[in-house]
């Protein structure tokens, strides 16, 4: 009677290989998010003869060069496996005030720059970002220091802006929610010194 012959080991351990990857949970799916679409409230009626408004340039630390999410504190980051970035932070950042000072001003002459065109009547808001940080599921926070330089050429006028949203939901997406309302209440403190613009 012959005996079975037996399986070389390497096409025993390829089989096993197989069988335990088809057994493997599939990979988590990337998940992009965007600093863009903040609420604003109830919209007024827009000017066409509204302020104009250059936003930029928008500088961020390298930490937030990186498409992944990073949130941590004091100095300590996490980089998020699965949750990236839609597009560049800067960028993000400016359209996002664009959007909320076009909402608060009632004007359709908001641009970002450098595609702005050169005018001499515009107000010019110059962002740099100092910290974007926070910890999903408790609190979101943003530390900016924006220059406003008035279009008559007074100024300019620094300032420095700590944001802290209170989170009550767990996970990313509310983290970066929360970052869009600070944005938000950045933008609104914007717009209010456009209004009633300092005079020495």
């Amino acid at each position: 009677m012959n005996k079975p012959c037996p399986l070389p080991r390497f096409l025993i351990a390829a089989l096993l290989a197989t069988i335990l990857t088809g057994c493997a949970a599939p990979p988590a799916p990337v998940v992009y998010h965007s600093l863009l679409g903040a609420d604003t409230g109830a919209a007024a009626a827009v000017r066409a003869d509204g302020p104009a408004v250059v936003v930029g340039p928008v500088s961020v630390p390298d930490l937030l060069h990186n498409t992944r999410l990073a949130t941590g504190s004091d100095g300590r980051f996490q980089l998020a496996e699965h949750h990236r970035w839609a597009g560049a932070v800067d960028r993000e950042i400016g359209r996002a005030l664009a959007e909320r000072l076009a909402a608060d001003l009632a004007t359709e002459r908001v641009s970002l720059f450098p595609q702005a065109p050169a005018t001499k009547t515009a107000w010019r808001v110059q962002v740099e970002v100092l910290a974007l940080d926070g910890l999903p599921g408790q609190w979101a926070r943003l530390e900016v220091r924006w220059t406003l330089l008035d279009p008559d050429g007074t100024g300019p006028r620094t300032r420095r802006g700590d944001y802290r949203q209170p989170l009550t939901e767990p996970g990313h997406a509310a983290w970066v929610a929360g970052q869009r309302t600070n944005l938000a209440r950045l933008g609104a403190d914007i717009a209010a010194a456009i209004r009633a613009p300092e005079r020495p």
